[in-house]
Parts: C-alpha cells; structure tokens; sequence
C-alpha cells in the first residue's frame, strides 16, 4: 500500500465568549485537518463525526481508493483521524468494497464505540444478486479491530427501490442505526405511495455481530413531500427523526421510543411559533436533552414528567440568520450550532459572504448559555464553515467542505475540517462514557485524557429521566495529564429503562455535566443470579421483579431449612446462611408461570 503522508496545519485563533456582550478569549490550539491526497472537488468534511479519540470526515465526491488509485467519478470515501495526546492525527482512509462512480459514499457519516456507519444515498448496488435501481441508497458499517477499521457490513432496505437516498442521514448508539431514507415513497408497511413523504430503517446488532433490519419508520400524518428522515439521531431508546418540510413547510420532528424491542411513536415535536418554517432540518439528541433546528434558530427539549418539554430557544449572537441551526451536534453540557452562511468573524464584524460560522451553548443553572463564535482562521469566501459540526465532550469538529476558494472564485471545494479542543475550560476531558448490559448487571465505564482539581465523579440513575439517586461516588485523580479509566458495575438495575447521569465534580464543589447515557434492561431475558457463590454468611439473589412469588431452600437430604413469600416489587434479595451448615443447598424461586433451581455452595 502507498503511503500517505498526513497533512495537519496546525492553526491559533481567537475565540470569543459570549457573556451578555462578546470579550476576548486566551488564544487556544486549532487544527485544520486537510485529507491527505486532497484534491479539487472532493468535498471533504462534507459529513462529520466525532466520539472519543475518533473523528470521522465524509468526502462524498473523493475519486479515489484507499491507495489513492483507481479513478471512480465522484465514488467517494471517509478519512479517520484519531487524537493522540492533544493532536488529531490522520489514521486512515476508507472507501466502500464495491465502489463506484456517483455513489456518494461519505454523504453521511456517524461513529459510535468502535462503529462507523457511512451513508451513499446515490449507490445503485443492493446486495449480492439484487437488482440495481438508480439512486436507491445503501449504507455500510466499519469495525474497529485493533488498530484498524475495516468493512463489516453493507445495509440496504428490505423494500428498496429507485431514487429513494437511503442513507442521505445515519446516526448510530449502542445496538441500534438509524438510516433516513429521505425520498422513500412508501409507508412502514412498504404501502400507500407518497412522493418523497421520506421514512427511517432501524437496524439492530445481534449476539453473533451482524446487522439486522428491525423496523420501517415513516409519519402517521405523512404526505407528499415531507422529507422525514432529512435528518436522524439516536440516544439510548429514543430516535429522533427531522421532516423539515412537513405542515406545509413548517416541519417537524418525530420522537420514538424503544417498548419491548419496537419503536414506538412517543411524541411529534414543533417549533411551536407560526410563520416560522423548516424545523426538523437539523436534530440531536442526548439522554433526556434533543434540539432541533430550522435554519434561523435551534430549539431545545427536555425530557420531563414522562413527555419531552420545549425549554429554550437558541439565536445567532452574530448576524440575523446565516442559516444558524443548519447543523447541530449536542453532547453532555454542550450544544454546538452551526451557521454556514454566516458573513461576519468572532466580533460581528468584517464580512465575508458565506464564509460561515459555529457557537458554542453551554448548560448552566439549567438554561443554555452562549459562550462561543468561533470562525476558520483562514475564512474565505463561500467557505461553507459550519455546514457539519459534531462534539464529543471537549472536542469539536466544524466542516467546511467549499473550502479552498480563492479569490472569490469557486475553484477548488477540496474541503476541511476544523477542530477545536475546549479542554482548557473543562475540568476534565472526557474520551468516552458508555452503559452496557453485562450479564444480569450494568457496566457503567467513562475515561480521562486529562483532569484539573478533580475531586470525584458522582453517578446518579433515574427510571423517568427526571428524578435521579446517586448510586456512586467515585474519587478523582485531582491534577493528571494521564489516560484514567473509571468503571462501576450497577448489580441491581431496574427493570425497563435506566438513565445514568456522570457528573464531575471540581475540588472547589463546582459541578459539571458529563452525559447522560439509557439502557434498556429487560429482566425477562436475564438469569437468575447468584453471589457470592461459594457463599459464606449470606448470599444474594437477583431476578425479575414480579416474576416471582415464593423462595425455599432444601439440603441435599430433600429437607426445607427456608421458604419466604417474595415482594413482587423486588429485583433482589438478601438471604442470610449463617445459621446453616456448611453443604451443598438447592435454591428453588416459583412464580405462577416459572420454577428456577439453582444450587448453593456453603462454606
């Protein structure tokens, strides 16, 4: 394989925070990341992403492979780069197996712990032995092994057919994708044709580590023209899905719900004001926090009292408009947003059409708080800043794919994007947070790349999203510039959904936000357990709540030493041996449709 040498430029920049009046900030480091065999018309950063160390860039009319051969016309493909210490350094190049011209792969990209799902909403090719059609669209999932992402996987809708840009949007969290299908005609059902009414796939990653397709989503108001599935996200059990032009062009935005593995509809969100139009042309989506925007402003939602709750409206502190809320990327405590169309610099001043722009919202006391314009260092005309912007704690990435024009002349559209490190304001820079079902517990995991006067992280969990009991508090390593690697394992989750909240907490008692993440845990399917086992003074038993009615205890002379009622509310139990002989024990559990048996160990 030809090597590729990776081309960094290393950029400072003033950054502005915005305090009821914009100040100036300490210069901070600024990377511009350019693809390595960048050429015109690429597009790259066209798409973007970020979770960790990872950060993946679409350039969806890129013409060559991974070796920088083999011209296919606007084929396309995705640059990893991968931050190592306080740099992001370019990793890897990747294209789709079976490329081809005008497929657009890198129209759209999303990564999430260890995936990468990559949209070609123009690819004609189905799977093996399917018939082409034009423009119907597929997507295809790379995995990290080692070091190294390479293919796993190509998706394509079970009811595919032409011109329906599957994959025009993907998002990906946990076992679930989300793929919008953009100009689908038909409904969940594959039925009843609308032109462009739009709908989203939902695949499901089973045990053996393939790919399923679950469910067809399309609006049950749907008509002509509403392109639902513009724009996808996915947190935990709840999809949101933008259709900027449904209600005649006012838009919307549709909330789904994880219920006993189908999704449901939980709620339709809008702008709530008249005159305004196109909501739903951007959405993210966090634990119990989403935001959807309309290109004039972005709308924030919580998560309360069972229903999502418009909370605040978010505006330009730049120009009126620069199309702000084109993009939008929400993590943690952070909201960015951004304005490619935006003329003016981090001081509202000296314009330069389309040179575009990104703020920066923070969530304080409960409300969201501007903080930041921030502008390429190197903006130009019709740069297109701020087209595609992601963040992931303290890392931010803003795509600029028409950047390369000079002169103001469009001549290149090689592309860039632009990353920001907020470390500085953070107390710590967190490089990932997930929750995992492990067993009949949850594994709740989080790591460092660096910690400032960190006194301790505090883990909460809630069953609605709302009232949350601390469950563990971890201590910090206070000043440190090294990985730290932090992990509870929850042994009595509740049954159906568990919101944990990381929160980090400054020696001085300051209190930030790190996430919010929501598993679905459905005892059902887990095992009764039994710890510890050998046991000594006492043992306990988990199991589903309610599944259960009565609890005996024999010894291996058939003889009952223990028979207990069991409340139904109950998930665990705490039974105490220390009256019992050491022996071999048989627990039996029964409820009126199960018999569990299992042996005990006593020593």
């Amino acid at each position: 394989m030809r090597s590729i040498t990776t081309k960094i430029i290393i950029l400072l920049m003033g950054i502005l925070a915005f305090q009821g009046t914009l100040r100036a900030q300490t210069l901070l480091q600024n990377l511009k990341a350019i693809a390595p065999d960048a050429a015109n018309g690429d597009n790259f950063a066209y798409s973007v992403d970020i979770d960790g160390e990872y950060a993946v860039m679409g350039a969806e009319t890129e013409d060559h492979d991974a070796n920088g051969a083999n011209f296919m016309g606007d084929a396309g493909s995705i640059y990893i780069f991968k931050l190592i210490g306080t740099t992001w350094t370019f990793q890897q190049k990747l294209v789709a197996p079976d490329r081809d011209g005008g497929e657009n792969f890198g129209q759209s990209v999303a990564i999430s712990n260890g995936y990468i799902v990559v949209g070609a909403d123009r690819d004609d090719e189905g799977l093996a032995g399917q018939p082409k059609f034009y423009g119907s669209g597929t997507a295809y999932v790379f995995k990290l092994t080692g070091s190294t992402w390479a293919f796993q996987q190509k998706l394509v809708a079970p009811d595919r057919t032409q011109d329906d840009s599957f994959g025009w949007s993907v998002a990906i969290d946990g076992n679930h994708i989300v793929i919008g299908s953009s100009d689908n005609d038909t409904n969940a059902n594959g039925q009843f044709p609308m032109i462009n009414a739009g709908a989203a796939y939902v695949f499901q990653l089973d045990g053996l580590g393939a790919w399923n397709f679950q469910q067809k989503l399309a609006a049950p108001d749907r008509v002509d023209m509403d392109i639902f599935g513009f724009s996808v996200d996915i947190s935990g059990p709840n999809i949101l899905i933008g259709a900027y032009r449904a209600d005649e062009s006012e838009g919307a935005a549709y909330l789904y719900q994880l219920v006993n593995n189908s999704w449901v509809l939980q709620q339709k969100l809008g702008a709530g004001e008249t005159g305004q139009s196109s909501f739903g042309y951007s959405v993210a989506i966090d634990g119990t926090r989403a935001v959807v925007g309309n290109r004039i402003a972005a709308y924030t939602f919580q998560f309360s009292g069972g229903s999502w709750v418009h909370h605040q409206k978010l505006v330009s502190f730049g120009t009126a408009s620069g199309e702000f809320g084109s993009a939008l990327g929400l993590s943690g405590d952070f909201i960015l947003v951004g304005a490619k169309t935006e003329a003016t610099n981090a001081n509202n001043l000296l314009p330069i059409d389309d040179a575009g722009a990104a703020y920066v919202f923070k969530l304080v006391n409960g409300n969201w708080v501007a903080q930041q314009k921030i502008v390429a260092s190197d903006r130009d005309y019709g740069d297109g800043f701020g087209d595609c912007v992601a963040v992931y704690g303290g890392n931010f990435i803003v795509g600029a794919y028409r950047e390369g024009v000079v002169n103001n002349v469009y001549t290149s559209n090689k592309g860039a994007a632009y990353l920001f490190n907020f470390a500085n304001f953070l107390p710590v820079t967190l490089t990932s947070f997930n929750a995992k079902i492990n067993g009949s517990s949850v594994k709740v995991q989080w790591e460092t790349a660096s910690e400032k006067e960190n006194k301790e992280f505090r883990l909460s969990r809630s069953a609605d999203g709302n009232n949350y009991k601390v469950i563990s508090t971890i201590v910090g390593k206070g000043n440190s510039s090294l990985t730290n690697q932090y992990a509870y394992q929850d042994k009595y989750p509740l049954t159906g959904l568990n919101y944990y909240k990381l929160e980090q907490i400054d020696n001085d008692g300051e209190i930030t936000e790190e996430g919010v993440k929501v598993v679905n845990f459905n005892l059902v399917s887990a095992e009764v357990s039994l710890y510890p086992m050998p046991a000594y003074s006492h043992l306990e038993v988990k199991m589903q709540s309610g599944a259960y009615h009565n609890l005996s205890i024999t010894n291996v002379q058939g003889v009952e030493v223990l028979q207990s009622a069991i409340n139904s509310s109950l998930n665990h139990l705490q039974i105490d041996l220390s009256k019992y002989a050491k022996g071999i024990y048989v627990l039996t559990l029964q409820g009126e449709n199960s018999k569990v048996s299992k042996k005990i160990i006593k020593l």
